[in-house]
């Protein structure tokens, strides 16, 4: 497959403007547009990105179930995020991403490289323990390799947050 590995200098200036504005999903749409036909992986993580920050759709409503109910399940006390906690954590998860595309001058990471920004903004935006992180059910059906839960507990926590997560959206 032909990856589109760098956007086009007006997909870039787009994207700076719209990076000004905090219009991020847009901003996504934008590589989404260009990536059409190419970059499966990566074109799949920014369509899921957009819905989660606008705070819409199904990724949306999983990633708030799943982080909400993994805390629970770890006995956490604080265990409601507001919805704009956690849109300022998508906003924090976008700026990181779209700047590293700036400074890079269009360059697009590998899907592996946007993860790893996600997993690490998350976790630090919001106080996460690596398997509170919602992408962590899907990580290592997508290739990625961490977090990979290592106790039977952490297992029953990815599991029974997904489950909720899923029946609940």
């Amino acid at each position: 497959m032909n990856e589109i590995d760098r956007l086009s200098p007006h997909s870039l200036d787009q994207i700076k403007q719209l990076m000004g504005l905090k219009k991020y999903p847009q901003a996504y749409q934008v590589i989404i547009v260009e990536t059409a036909k190419t970059s499966y992986s990566r074109r799949k993580w920014f369509t899921a990105a957009t819905g989660g920050n606008q705070a819409t759709g199904y990724v949306s409503a999983f990633i708030k179930t799943y982080t909400q109910l993994s805390k629970l399940l770890n006995n956490e006390k604080c265990l409601t995020f507001t919805d704009h906690e956690l849109q300022l954590a998508s906003d924090q998860i976008a700026k990181t991403v779209l700047t590293q595309i700036i400074n890079q001058d269009g360059l697009l990471p590998s899907f592996e490289e946007i993860m790893i920004m996600d997993f690490g903004t998350a976790i630090k935006t919001l106080k996460l323990t690596p398997i509170q992180w919602a992408g962590t059910p899907l990580a290592p059906l997508s290739g990625f390799k961490d977090p990979k839960p290592k106790l039977t507990h952490d297992w029953l926590i990815v599991f029974q947050a997904s489950y909720h997560a899923v029946l609940w959206v």
